[in-house]
């Protein structure tokens, strides 16, 4: 029953950002925090060898603007290199553009830069620009994942199961936005758990 929904596991991490950040040091990814992006890639590398290469299906990282820049912009190549597991050649600009597509060793791979101020509750009025990438170790999605425009389903009011409704009252069109980002509907965990555990297979792809 589990190896049916093989395809919907991922790995979601933001690895810490100060290090990377244009505010600070800029150690990068040596630095003592965002070193930890790597104890990440880790765990992936691990579950994948244990199943067979089955979990996870797609990793989603997120960080600063800054990871574009930090230590001479070699970072970002370290980053889209150790998902590929191969070497990502630097830019003819030196410069990584805001969106982009590349693909190592059966990982297919894209980022973009994205205002995370659409996401979830706002508590900032001002922009909170972020770097999104999705690998896929099982195809070629990544594309459709993160650059296929949807309508977003706004933050619910409180955290009750009944307040993650999808109806289109509780939806803000993509066209409102200016067609600026992608949108991926909450994750709904506990109802994925639960169907999980009843073996409801019809609810358990509906929670995705």
């Amino acid at each position: 029953m589990v190896e049916k929904y093989h395809l919907f596991i991922s790995i979601t991490f933001g690895s810490p950002c100060q290090n990377l950040s244009n505010i600070g040091k800029r150690e990068g990814l040596t630095g003592s925090k965002s070193n930890l992006f790597y104890q990440a890639l880790r765990i992936i590398e691990e579950m994948r060898c244990a199943t067979n290469g089955v979990y996870p299906a797609v990793a989603v990282w997120e960080n600063v603007l800054g990871a574009f820049s930090s230590n001479n912009r070699m970072n970002f190549k370290a980053v889209l290199e150790s998902f590929a597991n191969t070497e990502i050649p630097m830019p003819v600009s030196r410069v990584w553009s805001k969106a982009g597509m590349v693909r190592g060793n059966n990982v297919d791979i894209c980022w973009r830069l994205l205002d995370a101020q659409y996401w979830g509750r706002p508590t900032l009025p001002q922009r909170r620009k972020r770097i999104f990438l999705v690998a896929d170790f099982r195809g070629k999605r990544s594309k459709e994942i993160l650059f296929k425009s949807r309508d977003l389903q706004s933050f619910p009011t409180s955290c009750g199961e009944s307040s993650m409704s999808s109806s289109s009252a509780n939806r803000i069109s993509f066209k409102e936005t200016g067609r600026k980002i992608p949108i991926v509907h909450p994750f709904r965990e506990r109802s994925m758990r639960s169907a999980a555990k009843e073996k409801d297979r019809t609810r358990f792809l509906g929670s995705f």
